[in-house]
């Protein structure tokens, strides 16, 4: 093997273990910008309807794409839809993040029962 041909095939080799790293981890869920959205809510104190709003459409583009929507995003839009007066369809959601994530169901059917309780 010439000495061009052994810097050919090194320059190769790092060259495919350059792309390799530039792939990054898969993550386990798809945020769609749920953290920027919350960052953004308490950051800068926007209203909890355009919070509503903006966590509306990242559900609605997980569930479009059948990604399983990540722990916590139905139950902070359901806060948000409590919050801007919304308890009906908070009830919804709240119960969703129950039935979505089992080990959240304890505190989940508290929060639905207290809100249940307290607009009967």
């Amino acid at each position: 093997m010439t000495k061009k041909n052994l810097q050919k095939g090194v320059l190769a080799g790092l060259l495919l273990v350059s792309l390799a790293a530039c792939g990054g981890p898969k993550t386990m869920y798809n945020w769609g910008g749920y953290d920027y959205a919350l960052l953004k809510h308490y950051k800068d104190g926007t209203a909890s309807d355009e919070l509503a709003l903006s966590l509306k459409e990242i559900i609605e583009k997980i569930e479009r794409k059948e990604d399983k929507v990540p722990p916590g995003l139905y139950a902070d839009y359901a806060y948000a839809l409590y919050d801007s007066g919304n308890v009906q369809e908070a009830l919804v959601f709240f119960a969703k993040e129950r039935d979505a994530w089992p080990e959240s169901a304890p505190f989940m059917t508290s929060v639905i029962d207290r809100i249940s309780g307290a607009s009967s």
